[in-house]
């Protein structure tokens, strides 16, 4: 027996007693919005699942540079490259400078004791990301868990790129910068060109101005300062993050002034099989998948004394 009124009936149900209650998934590739009473966060999965823009209420701040989609030719024998200009915050993999505009896809969404998330998942030169976004209830943060897969398995680095806003973190005249973290004076062994290590240890700020900087970081956190020393734009990774390899890095564009908090995790085995329980996070489980958990987190603290008692023991505070 067929009832196709049956959908009018429940909807006159639910308004007879008094609710009426709609869920609808959004589109694949629709922008999704957390909110917390101090932030308010954008994730774009269409734009390489990107978390778009990092919004600060009270203030009235944007923390993150707009992403602008632009179209790059490689060759005139090869297709149209389409690329962004990494604005906002998205990750990578070390060394592949070059990555195609990839769409991730809206996952799953929901609420747990920490607060409201989203997880949105795709492909990154045949690697599998699928990154879970949580806007922390307790402390003006974000909580970011990523999973990462790949068959055949594959030997790469995870690499975190994050575009500040310019005019809230550089001086347009000048172009100068200020970050900050607790840096040692070992220099990381996979420096590149314009990038250099402190030579002091302990928290500190240093004015990178349009120079490059590798800086190998002694605890687990690294800050870019607003020009007006009002606030500060915290990466938080989980230790042991030195000792296995990983790096801080920033990067400052001369032309455009715009400039970036980024980490670099060490090489991981991703899609590898093993047969020993998983392992600490930042290292291949046993069915081959490699689990990571970082933090963005919003202060108000700028002396990197200060930051340091607040975020060297961070992910400690999060329930």
């Amino acid at each position: 027996m067929k009832y196709p009124n049956l959908a009018l009936i429940m909807v006159g149900l639910a308004m007879s007693l008094g609710f009426f209650v709609t869920y609808a998934a959004p589109a694949p590739n629709a922008k999704v919005v957390l909110e917390s009473p101090r932030l308010r966060v954008e994730i774009d999965p269409a734009g390489n699942g990107r978390i778009a823009s990092f919004f600060d209420k009270k203030k009235g701040v944007e923390h993150l540079e707009p992403a602008v989609v632009r179209e790059e030719v490689l060759s005139p024998l090869l297709p149209v490259t389409v690329i962004s200009n990494h604005g906002g915050l998205e990750d990578w993999f070390w060394k592949q400078y070059v990555v195609p505009r990839t769409a991730y896809h809206w996952s799953d969404q929901g609420e747990n004791a920490s607060g409201s998330w989203v997880t949105v998942a795709g492909k990154i030169n045949g690697i599998e990301v699928e990154r879970r976004v949580t806007l922390l209830k307790s402390l003006p943060a974000l909580q970011i868990d990523v999973a990462l897969r790949s068959d055949p398995p594959v030997e790469a680095s995870y690499w975190l790129h994050i575009v500040v806003a310019e005019d809230q973190y550089l001086d347009k005249e000048t172009g100068k910068g200020t970050v900050a973290g607790a840096f040692s004076g070992d220099a990381s062994p996979r420096q590149g060109r314009g990038m250099r290590a402190l030579s002091s240890s302990g928290p500190q700020k240093l004015s990178i101005g349009f120079e490059d900087a590798a800086l190998a970081p002694e605890g687990n956190w690294f800050a870019r300062i607003s020009r007006d020393g009002s606030a500060a734009l915290a990466l938080v990774v989980k230790a042991p993050f030195k000792e296995q390899g990983g790096f801080f890095y920033v990067w400052q564009n001369t032309q455009t002034r715009t400039g970036s908090l980024e980490a670099v995790w060490p090489p991981m085995k991703i899609g590898a099989t093993q047969p020993a329980p998983p392992p600490r996070s930042g290292q291949t489980d046993k069915a081959g998948i490699v689990r990571l958990r970082y933090f963005l987190v919003l202060t108000d603290q700028t002396d990197p004394n200060q930051l340091h008692q607040r975020l060297n023991t961070f992910p400690a505070q999060v329930p």
